[in-house]
């Protein structure tokens, strides 16, 4: 989110409900603010050109550096509060909602790009040993350490499962997948929240770095990597999206 679309999200919220004028200029709001006005002049240098491959594209960086200091700025423009407990009611729902034998129901899962943690405290509620990398964890963060989807510093086949919501957040999408893949089990399943795509009706924001036109898409290049959709359906929370369920083939 760029400074000008905070400022005005802000100043529509207090307009609506003035007692959130304390809210807006408390620590955690200050705090939030001071990284939208570092971030603002950081993105003016970030390209805003989109390489396209097919129906799906990647945004050029000079490096891949610029690319992980990108990325490491998001969170500190987060706020998470409310977010949090709704997220994590949300997915516990889904992971609830899967068909029998799609996936185990138990086992251990990588949850990638995981920010705060909320993901793997889901997984932990529903019986799973569970652990989140990120670029940028926090401050202590018992359940997410520092760590790039790229570069994974874990054992060959020593997941169950792998999940993601930030696939939207990649620098390079082969590479994800091959981590991916060295990572999981055989047979073992990677779990998507895959936001709807440009021919959806979804324009990347401004800390995305790879997009599709459809989630359609998506799946089919998932399927040319060993990656087979065995279930599929849509949400609304936190945005309008896919959950897949994708069994490693190979």
């Amino acid at each position: 989110m760029h400074l000008a679309r905070f400022l005005a999200d802000q100043t529509k919220a207090t307009l609506k409900n003035p007692a959130r004028i304390g809210m807006v200029f408390s620590p955690t709001g200050a705090r939030r603010l001071r990284a939208m006005v570092v971030n603002s002049f950081q993105l003016r240098n970030i390209s805003s050109d989109w390489q396209q491959d097919g129906n799906l594209k990647s945004r050029r960086y000079n490096s891949y550096d610029q690319y992980v200091k990108h990325q490491r700025a998001k969170v500190e423009t987060l706020d998470l509060g409310s977010y949090d407990e709704r997220y994590y009611a949300a997915l516990a729902d889904r992971l609830r909602g899967i068909e029998p034998g799609i996936i185990p129901k138990t086992g251990s899962v990588l949850c990638l790009g995981a920010r705060l943690g909320t993901e793997v405290r889901a997984f932990i509620g529903q019986g799973y040993f569970a652990l989140g990398i990120d670029l940028n964890p926090g401050v202590d963060n018992k359940y997410v350490v520092t760590g790039d989807f790229h570069h994974l510093q874990f054992a060959d086949s020593s997941v169950d499962l792998a999940f993601t919501n930030a696939l939207d957040h990649v620098f390079d999408i082969d590479k994800v997948l091959a981590e991916v893949s060295r990572v999981l089990k055989p047979g073992g399943t990677f779990i998507v929240e895959a936001v709807r795509g440009t021919d959806e009706g979804k324009e990347p924001e401004s800390f995305a770095s790879f997009w599709w036109k459809s989630v359609d898409d998506l799946v089919e290049f998932f399927n040319k990597k060993g990656f087979e959709a065995t279930s599929r359906s849509r949400f609304a929370f936190p945005w309008g999206g896919h959950f897949l369920c994708l069994r490693l083939s190979k």
